[in-house]
């Protein structure tokens, strides 16, 4: 009986699935914000290119095209309470910004993301290493909900053409009303 309700579960059922072609449902489907930011990405023209990412939606990476900027690919090693050393993590994060390989950085830990919502708690700043590497290597250009998009200062800093497309993007994610 369990071998049968095995390959019941394991064969039959994804078979016909596949053979009548039906999705599956997806987790976290895109949202018109998320969109947005991505749009934004894919209009700098740098796909292929590594991008660091603060927080834990690494759709970013697949959606732009974009490659991982860090060793670990993401931050939550440094914000999750269970990672112990975090001065490991901290240090080789704090070296990746400071390489200028990534000419994006993206801090998805605020309002309207789906995991790390809460800018004050888990946004970049709050590890100070990690605020002040940002500050020194990157500029603010935008803020969409859930996403805000930090360039690098070698790369963009005082080009008009960069300047004027970042005005034209959001400056400020609206916020929730109470």
């Amino acid at each position: 009986v369990v071998g049968v309700a095995y390959l019941g579960l394991a064969v039959i059922v994804p078979s016909l699935i596949a053979l009548h072609d039906v999705p599956l449902p997806v987790r976290f489907p895109p949202t018109e914000f998320r969109a947005r930011s991505v749009d934004a990405l894919r209009e700098l023209q740098i796909t292929g290119r590594p991008m660091i990412l603060w927080g834990w939606a690494y759709i970013y990476y697949v959606q732009s095209g974009m490659s991982w900027g860090t060793r670990t690919g993401g931050s939550n090693e440094i914000l999750e309470r269970f990672f112990v050393n975090k001065q490991l993590y901290i240090a080789d994060y704090v070296a990746s910004i400071e390489s200028g390989r990534s000419p994006v950085f993206l801090d998805t830990a605020m309002e309207g993301s789906l995991v790390y919502a809460d800018r004050k708690q888990w946004g970049h700043e709050q590890t100070p290493e990690v605020g002040e590497a940002v500050r020194r290597n990157y500029f603010p250009c935008a803020e969409f909900p859930g996403a805000r998009l930090f360039l690098l200062r070698t790369r963009y800093e005082g080009r008009k053409d960069i300047v004027d497309w970042c005005a034209r993007l959001p400056q400020h994610a609206p916020r929730k009303r109470p």
